[in-house]
């Protein structure tokens, strides 16, 4: 074989082997670009969270990815509970959906993000599932609402009830649990003395719950 045909041998199949490559490494790129921006953006309220000072309220833009939720625990809980409340006759309470605290985050209030998520909907009730251990952080001098009114009805009774802490979810329709299905949102965070809420929609905490928490 001549000199020149192995130097176009080895030419044809070194651009063969960029033409696989560099379409696979921009695609990896991409994707590990996409899960970044969501981790980016939990740790960007984290750290909002933990700068608050009483009386303080701040947002921040909250990126989500299909499939992925942010949950805050407070510090006594021992999961996430979404209530459902329906009135006929008796006034039952449907607990919707759960998501159990991680063991690191044990007797701390906590927050935590997972970018792949599952609903085990063969139980009730549901049970999240999170496919990769969440990313969490603690902290130390400051609870999250342990219980919070999120919708009433129009004779004014409970209609759903977070227990636990909050959570937002982007990929499934829970209901009061994704506002928007949008790959951005506005997370409002308060602080009111040692008690920070984050929710969707202003005021997070309410004269009423200030009242709770004086008399708590």
């Amino acid at each position: 074989m001549k000199k020149a045909d192995i130097v176009l041998g080895i030419l044809f199949w070194t651009i063969v082997g960029l033409m696989i490559f560099v379409p696979t490494a921009l695609f990896a790129s991409k994707l590990f670009n996409l899960s970044s921006k969501g981790l980016e953006s939990s740790n960007k309220l984290a750290e909002i969270i933990a700068s608050l000072k009483d009386g303080d309220q701040l947002s921040s833009p909250v990126y989500m990815e299909q499939k992925s939720f942010i949950v805050g625990f407070a510090k006594n809980s021992n999961r996430f509970e979404n209530h459902r409340f329906r009135y006929s006759g008796v006034q039952p309470t449907d607990v919707v959906v759960v998501f159990d605290k991680p063991e690191k985050c044990a007797g701390k209030s906590c927050l935590c993000f997972c970018n792949t998520m599952d609903l085990n909907q063969k139980q009730q009730p549901i049970l999240i599932l999170c496919n990769k251990e969440p990313i969490c952080t603690p902290f130390n001098n400051i609870d999250f609402l342990p219980e919070k009114i999120i919708r009433k009805d129009e004779n004014g009774k409970t209609r759903v009830l977070f227990k636990g802490g909050f959570m937002f979810i982007r990929g499934f329709e829970i209901e009061a649990l994704n506002p928007s299905q949008a790959a951005t949102l506005t997370a409002y965070v308060e602080r009111y003395k040692d008690i920070v809420d984050v929710c969707a929609e202003r005021p997070c905490i309410t004269s009423e719950i200030k009242q709770r928490i004086d008399s708590g």
